[in-house]
Protein backbone atom coordinates (compact mmCIF):
# COMPACT_ATOMS: atom_id res chain seq x y z
CA UNK A 1 0.00 0.00 0.00
CA UNK A 2 1.37 3.43 -1.08
CA UNK A 3 1.98 6.09 1.64
CA UNK A 4 -0.33 8.93 -0.11
CA UNK A 5 1.22 11.68 2.73
CA UNK A 6 4.86 10.58 0.95
CA UNK A 7 3.92 10.68 -2.43
CA UNK A 8 5.32 13.59 -4.27
CA UNK A 9 2.89 15.21 -6.95
CA UNK A 10 4.44 17.80 -9.60
CA UNK A 11 2.68 20.94 -8.95
CA UNK A 12 5.04 23.36 -11.40
CA UNK A 13 2.10 23.94 -13.90
CA UNK A 14 -0.40 25.26 -11.38
CA UNK A 15 2.17 28.02 -10.32
CA UNK A 16 4.60 30.79 -11.83
CA UNK A 17 7.63 29.02 -10.67
CA UNK A 18 10.64 26.93 -12.33
CA UNK A 19 9.67 23.75 -10.11
CA UNK A 20 6.76 22.93 -7.56
CA UNK A 21 6.17 20.00 -5.69
CA UNK A 22 3.38 18.66 -3.15
CA UNK A 23 3.34 16.01 -0.68
CA UNK A 24 0.45 16.13 1.70
CA UNK A 25 -0.29 19.12 2.85
CA UNK A 26 3.28 20.17 2.10
CA UNK A 27 4.02 22.16 -1.30
CA UNK A 28 8.17 23.25 -1.96
CA UNK A 29 7.97 25.84 -4.49
CA UNK A 30 11.24 27.31 -6.45
CA UNK A 31 11.59 30.75 -7.83
CA UNK A 32 14.41 33.14 -9.57
CA UNK A 33 14.16 36.35 -8.53
CA UNK A 34 14.69 39.18 -11.10
CA UNK A 35 17.28 40.59 -8.55
CA UNK A 36 19.08 39.05 -5.97
CA UNK A 37 18.71 39.24 -2.26
CA UNK A 38 21.36 39.86 0.18
CA UNK A 39 21.16 36.69 3.21
CA UNK A 40 21.42 37.41 6.46
CA UNK A 41 25.24 35.93 6.11
CA UNK A 42 26.02 38.55 3.52
CA UNK A 43 26.15 36.56 0.29
CA UNK A 44 23.82 37.71 -2.36
CA UNK A 45 21.26 34.75 -3.67
CA UNK A 46 19.24 35.25 -6.60
CA UNK A 47 16.82 31.50 -5.55
CA UNK A 48 13.96 31.58 -3.36
CA UNK A 49 12.46 28.15 -2.10
CA UNK A 50 8.98 28.98 -0.39
CA UNK A 51 7.48 26.02 2.06
CA UNK A 52 3.87 26.42 2.16
CA UNK A 53 1.57 24.44 4.63
CA UNK A 54 -1.64 24.04 3.47
CA UNK A 55 -5.14 23.26 5.05
CA UNK A 56 -6.56 21.46 2.34
CA UNK A 57 -4.36 19.69 0.21
CA UNK A 58 -6.88 20.04 -2.69
CA UNK A 59 -6.36 23.31 -3.31
CA UNK A 60 -2.77 24.90 -3.39
CA UNK A 61 -4.48 28.32 -2.63
CA UNK A 62 -5.58 27.33 0.43
CA UNK A 63 -2.61 27.97 3.03
CA UNK A 64 -2.46 28.40 6.75
CA UNK A 65 1.15 29.65 6.04
CA UNK A 66 4.57 29.83 4.45
CA UNK A 67 8.31 30.04 4.71
CA UNK A 68 11.22 31.36 2.63
CA UNK A 69 14.20 31.10 1.93
CA UNK A 70 17.08 31.89 -0.68
CA UNK A 71 19.67 30.71 -2.16
CA UNK A 72 22.63 30.66 -4.36
CA UNK A 73 23.03 28.80 -8.03
CA UNK A 74 25.66 26.63 -6.45
CA UNK A 75 23.99 25.89 -3.30
CA UNK A 76 20.78 24.50 -5.57
CA UNK A 77 22.84 22.69 -8.90
CA UNK A 78 20.98 19.54 -10.27
CA UNK A 79 17.58 20.74 -8.88
CA UNK A 80 16.03 20.05 -12.41
CA UNK A 81 16.29 16.40 -11.96
CA UNK A 82 15.79 16.05 -7.74
CA UNK A 83 12.99 16.53 -5.95
CA UNK A 84 12.59 19.38 -3.86
CA UNK A 85 11.41 17.36 -0.95
CA UNK A 86 14.98 15.04 -1.14
CA UNK A 87 17.06 17.98 -2.49
CA UNK A 88 16.38 20.46 0.58
CA UNK A 89 15.05 18.22 3.51
CA UNK A 90 13.29 20.87 5.44
CA UNK A 91 11.57 18.78 7.51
Amino acid sequence: MIDVEETVVEVTGQLDCLKAEQRGKDVLILRRLDNTIRRFDGKTARYELEYRWLSDPRHLVCVLGNEFSYWQANEIEGWQNKSLFKMFRLF
